[in-house]
């Protein structure tokens, strides 16, 4: 961010524009409103709280050790931990999401193909029951 801002300023803007010139206008208002974006984010950069997280001073933590015996205070091992298990949470979850909306399709699929194959069944059986239907009305033009 620093960089895209300190080439912006290296950018020279010509100020010799004739008075009236819109495009001299629109140019120094350009102008005035990067000053004004660049001096806030000089002030958003000192904010402490934006900046990084100091490193551990030290090779053991005892304090945080202590804490998280007596109090129950999580540790930034305990943290990390839990973070990457609330992230195998969230990936299986979504593989079940994933794959529970592939079962809804495969079963709506499979629900038309039996509805077809229902529908089929029934024709059949309507024909098989006419042919049974004229081989009885044969079998008594037959007998009488």
């Amino acid at each position: 961010m620093h960089n895209a801002i300190d080439q912006l300023n290296a950018v020279s803007i010509p100020s010799c524009t004739p008075p009236g010139d819109p495009i001299g206008e629109l140019l120094a208002l350009f102008t005035q409103e990067l000053v004004s974006l660049h001096a806030k984010h000089e002030l958003v950069a000192t904010f402490a709280w934006l900046q990084p997280n100091k490193p551990k001073r030290s090779l053991i933590d005892a304090g945080g050790m202590l804490l998280k015996s007596l109090f129950g205070v999580a540790t930034d091992n305990d943290v990390k931990t839990i973070s990457e298990q609330v992230n195998l949470v969230e990936k299986a979850v979504h593989n079940s999401n994933v794959a529970l909306v592939r079962m809804q399709h495969d079963q709506t699929a499979l629900m038309r193909h039996l509805s077809g194959l229902h529908e089929t069944l029934q024709r059949v059986d309507g024909v098989a029951r006419s042919q049974q239907a004229l081989s009885v009305l044969k079998s008594q033009r037959f007998v009488n």
